[in-house]
């Protein structure tokens, strides 16, 4: 019989998911292309607002060094209070040390502008020494009490020469640290340092501004072209439309009014109408085999569910028939604490063992829970070390193949079938050694009427 997958042809369904697909390609790319634009547009804003911030910090540096400087000369050349309590509001701002912070902060230290600004504040403090020895000086001068200034001030104790000067000989003192060479060399490295800082974040940011202005322009570009190609596209995907379907099911329409057979032409799927008939039946049968399957059969492991287990275990001779029960130990602790899709994985893996370990003629159900059956028709007894050794292999097989999932073991209890035995009472049997099992320890199995559980 022919199947419909033998029909040659494009599918409408070909057309319908390449429209899609095609459509959904070329407008997700224009759209990331428009976001990939705007987030752009907002780092280049971002950079140049960048930019001013850090050159501003940078120069704050400066500009704080230079008013530091020119207040504490005002006030050592004239001794007037306003000017040192300027000198010491600006200490006490900590804009240089909050500006340095800010840089920091931004190229999370990995910046050699950043060191240099460093130098350059760790410069302005050092001078900052020198700068409150010669407010101590002129404070001296001026016979002030030291005690109603700050700590700062009062840590500062002069040398042993400087307290037997005049006052005017401390005042000129004072004045002349605040303006000698020592004093301009450490105003020089203050300045080189921030200069060349500025300079660095100006190559960077510079660098930084090109690159996203570069990234700009290709996205616009790129975008250009996806508008030419979606526009293509549409023109092509309509051509074949009309070809493969617009012609062919005009064509159809008449031929139908005219009480004739459709001709097998256009896309796959009018040619897999004149199979339609003879595809019935089968597809028929093969739904029914499905759902007497489904029927028969636990969707999450492939064993048999309790309604094949039925169907099964009422046809088979019990007198040569083994009953094994399996119970998953704690299983519902497992479900309660990982939660149920990791119990379902535990349930999957001892499903899979069971048919690893079983022959095809077995027969293996889940029927419960976590309760799984094994019915061994026409078992002999002189295979019993055989069953034995697989029930060990079976636990500890899921000992050492559980690979993420929780810790788990398996109580097992076994039963052979007798001549005055029915379903009920053999089920029974196995039941009794499967709790015997899970009385003494669980993690073994038993053999209905022993008193051991082996392991």
């Amino acid at each position: 019989m022919r199947k419909h997958n033998k029909v040659g042809g494009l599918a409408l369904r070909t057309i319908n998911i390449t429209m899609l697909i095609g459509n959904i390609i070329v407008s997700t790319l224009i759209i990331v292309s428009v976001l990939l634009l705007s987030s752009n547009y907002k780092k280049y804003t971002k950079t140049v607002e960048n930019y001013e911030k850090l050159v501003d910090h940078a120069t704050d540096i400066r500009i704080a060094s230079d008013y530091l400087t020119e207040q504490v000369r005002y006030y050592v050349v004239r001794g007037s209070e306003n000017y040192l309590e300027n000198y010491l509001n600006e200490v006490s701002s900590l804009r240089r040390e909050k500006a340095i912070e800010e840089i920091r902060v931004y190229y999370n230290g990995n910046f050699n502008g950043y060191y240099n600004l460093l130098y350059a504040v760790n410069r302005s403090k050092e001078l900052m020494n020198n700068e409150y020895y010669a407010i101590r000086l002129r404070i001296e001068a001026d016979g002030k009490d030291i005690s109603e200034y700050n700590s700062q001030i009062r840590r500062v104790e002069l040398i042993e020469e400087d307290k037997l000067l005049t006052s005017e000989e401390k005042i000129n003192k004072a004045v002349n640290m605040m303006f000698d060479a020592e004093y301009n060399i450490f105003k020089d490295d203050i300045i080189i340092g921030v200069d060349e800082a500025v300079k660095e974040i100006k190559k960077d940011l510079s660098r930084q501004i090109e690159n996203v202005s570069n990234t700009i322009f290709a996205l616009i570009v790129i975008q250009q072209a996806l508008v030419i190609a979606l526009l293509i596209f549409l023109t092509i995907t309509f051509i074949i439309i009309y070809i493969m379907l617009i012609k062919p099911l005009d064509n159809g329409a008449n031929l139908i009014t005219e009480g004739k057979d459709l001709q097998v032409e256009g896309v796959k799927e009018y040619k897999i109408l004149s199979f339609n008939y003879n595809n019935l039946r089968q597809n028929d049968r093969n739904n029914h085999a499905l759902l007497t399957y489904e029927l028969e059969h636990d969707k999450l492991t492939g064993l048999f569910n309790r309604h094949g287990y039925d169907i099964k275990y009422h046809n088979m001779n019990l007198d040569t028939t083994v009953f094994i029960l399996i119970d998953i130990d704690d299983f519902k602790q497992i479900n309660d604490r990982y939660g149920h899709s990791i119990g379902d994985k535990v349930l999957r893996l001892v499903g899979d063992f069971m048919k690893d370990n079983f022959r095809e003629d077995d027969c293996l159900c889940r029927i419960g829970g976590d309760e799984f059956a094994i019915l061994l028709p026409n078992f002999s007894k002189e295979d019993l070390e055989v069953l034995k050794d697989k029930c060990r292999k079976l636990n500890s097989v899921v000992k050492a193949k559980r690979k993420e999932l929780p810790k788990f073991t398996l109580s097992i209890g076994i039963a052979f079938g007798e001549e005055s035995d029915d379903t009920d009472t053999l089920f029974k049997k196995a039941d009794k050694a499967l709790y015997f099992v899970k009385e003494n320890g669980r993690d073994g199995f038993t053999i209905f009427g022993s008193d051991v559980v082996e392991r």
